[in-house]
This record gives structure tokens, sequence and C-alpha cells, in this order.
């Protein structure tokens, strides 16, 4: 059986290009993700669209003056007042976590919309003067939300990532955004806990937050709430995860032993709320699809295969820092069979 393959070419800040192989498993979710993929390639309206989350804590001011951009766009134009962040003192992961709630409150109300199928994609004087329960739908003002979205966990990442750490990642996936297709019970014996440098994964491709969001974000409110989004759909979306810090050989099960954790320290209302028992519900992790080829993408940077492998060395910080930080562009996903 042939081996297949996903390489995904970015342009760099010097403009030179940089191709990352992946071997993909042989799994249920593989040949319907390639489908998927292949489809959108094909489709002369599809782009192809890039997240970059590749800051640390020296980048917590320079992502709130990127999160008030977005903020001053969308306030004139909606009837709740997104806070703005004027320094680094006044952000922290409740500040954020209220403002996702605001953005999931907002993806409510686009989907009323939706169903409503009323759209207008031209923000002209008209629909700026409406208020909101008369605004017709508008692609630029969805898409800054979604943006508003990837920069909340962008800032998130950054907070939590010490000066000098590189918990690098990215998420790859075509536009126009499509809803994607149902996945199947058989697909969810392919959830991983273990996120790794170096592999990649289905995109969580759902507004809001799952119990694994809920528990990171430290957030119980989106349980109390009945906000829970289980991933339920999958389309093109991937993440390719790329933390300098993951240990190759580490305790197993241990995210959901921190979790477990979580989940006792919670009130019963909380606990009552979360599916513990119900594996199948719960879904913890993500969806994996394959790893990188260290021989075919970066050992021309470093050639010694064993300290890309091990936990000793410093090279995948390096190259993270070196290399993978410099990325600018998506430019092509390619399917090759060997």
């Amino acid at each position: 059986m042939s081996n297949k393959i996903a390489v995904f070419h970015f342009r760099l800040e010097d403009n030179t290009k940089l191709s990352l192989f992946y071997k993909l498993q042989q799994n249920s979710l593989c040949d319907k993700w390639i489908k998927k993929v292949n489809q959108r390639k094909s489709e002369n309206t599809s782009r192809l669209d890039l997240t970059l989350f590749n800051k640390n804590g020296k980048h917590v001011k320079q992502c709130l003056d990127k999160l008030n951009s977005i903020i001053d766009y969308l306030n004139p134009l909606y009837d709740r007042l997104l806070p703005r962040f004027d320094d680094t003192s006044v952000v922290n992961q409740d500040t954020l976590n209220f403002l996702h709630e605001e953005f999931e409150e907002y993806g409510e109300r686009h989907a009323i919309n939706e169903l409503n199928q009323t759209y207008n994609n031209h923000l002209t004087e008209e629909f700026e003067s409406l208020s909101w329960c008369e605004k017709p739908f508008n692609q630029q003002f969805h898409e800054t939300w979604l943006t508003l979205n990837d920069w909340i966990h962008i800032t998130e990442r950054a907070m939590h990532t010490p000066k000098g750490k590189s918990h690098f990642s990215c998420l790859v996936k075509f536009y126009p955004f499509e809803k994607g297709e149902p996945l199947s019970s058989i697909d969810k014996l392919f959830l991983s806990t273990r996120i790794q440098w170096g592999h990649l994964y289905l995109g969580y491709n759902t507004l809001g937050k799952d119990y694994w969001h809920a528990f990171d974000d430290n957030d119980p409110r989106v349980i109390i709430n009945n906000q829970v989004k289980v991933q339920e759909l999958f389309n093109t979306e991937v993440y390719l995860e790329f933390n300098s810090d993951t240990l190759i050989h580490f305790q197993d099960k241990q995210l959901e032993v921190n979790f477990y954790q979580w989940y006792l320290q919670q009130s019963k209302e909380v606990q009552d709320l979360i599916p513990i028992d119900d594996l199948n519900t719960l879904a913890l992790g993500r969806y994996y699809l394959g790893h990188l080829i260290l021989e075919e993408t970066v050992l021309q940077y470093h050639p010694d295969l064993d300290d890309w492998r091990g936990n000793r060395h410093n090279i995948r910080h390096k190259w993270n820092e070196e290399v993978f930080s410099k990325i600018i562009e998506i430019v092509d996903i390619e399917i090759i069979e060997r």
C-alpha cells in the first residue's frame, strides 16, 4: 500500500520557500480530508488562509495592539461595546474569556442571520445606520469576528509562553469557510491528547469551546451556560503543532490526569454537567492525521536525526525561532503518493 503525503508549501520573510512533508496515517480521516482538500483546490473561488501562533511573552503588547485594532473596527458596527486593552496590566485569562464569551454570543446571532439568509456583502452607510437586529449578514464583518477569535487564542498562547520559549503552531484552511462534513463515531478512535512537535491534526472547525478548551482556559462558565461545543464537523482546516517544549517521552495520559484533577476541583453543579463517564461525548483531544517526515524537511538545517528525536538538544526550539517564526504565507497544499 502506498504512503500518502501532504506537503505544505510556505513563503518566508526573505521570499524563500519552506516545504513541510507529512506522512499521513492510514486512518478513517485521511482519505476524507484529502478529498476535501482536492475539492477546494479545484474551485477557482477558494484561497488558502494561514493563522500563525508564533508569539511568546515578549509579544503580548503587540497582540493587544492587534486586538484593539480589530475591536476598533467592530465597535461602531455592533450594538455591544467590546472592551479595549490599554496596557498589558489589564489583560489576563479572565478578560480574554470574557471577550471570547462575546465572540460566542456573536456566533449565536450570526447563526440566526444565516438561517434567515440575510446577507449583504458591502458595508454601506445604510448598513451602518441599521440597528443590530436589522443588519443583514456581512462577510467582511463576519470574517473580522473570526479574526478576533484567532487573536484571542494567539494572545492566550503568548501570555502563557515565557520569553525564550516557543510554543508555536499554525492553522491552515481554505476560504471561503465551509461548515464541512460530519465526523463519525469511528473517527473518534483517532482522537489524540498527546499534541506533539511535528504532528498534524484536524482543526477544531467549531465556533465556541469544547470541554478541553474549558479546562485549558479554566472557564467553567461555558459549561454552566450550556455553551460547550464539541467538534462534530471537519473540513480542510488542519493544525500543525510545533511546541518545542513537548517531551517525546512523558507520562502517558497526562492531559487526562490534568483534566480529571480540574474536574474534581469544580462545584457539583459543574461536575454534573461534564460527561466524565461518557468518553464519546467528552471527546477530549484532537483528531490525528500524521507526522512530519524529518528526513525531507529539517535535516538540511541540522543533520543529526537523533537530536531532533530526543529531548536534551534544543534544536527544535532553535528551528522554531530561526525558521518557523519567519513564515508569512501558505502557498499551496500538495498531496502525493509514494
